[in-house]
């Protein structure tokens, strides 16, 4: 959706927050209690990133929505309307 070439969040720390993710724990046992510190260090990682990533595509869909809402808005002078 945002013309990246992958849509997974690895690639998308790697693109927006130069971050390579340590997928390693990925297919881990979650249930395990008490969490191991390799786990611990993987779950902080993978979520660390997540706010400043939701912001970024936030501004990406609101430039999207203006230009848009633009180009309808010439769309109707066009039709008179």
């Amino acid at each position: 959706m945002l013309g990246l070439p992958s849509a997974s969040l690895a690639f998308a720390l790697s693109h927006y927050c130069a971050f390579a993710a340590d997928k390693a724990q990925q297919l881990a046992d979650w249930r395990v209690r008490p969490l191991p510190p390799a786990m611990l260090a993987y779950a902080r990682a993978d979520t660390h990133f997540l706010l400043y990533l939701h912001d970024r595509c936030v501004g990406f869909w609101w430039v999207l929505v203006e230009a848009l809402g633009r180009v309808f808005g010439e769309g109707l002078g066009v039709c008179g309307f």
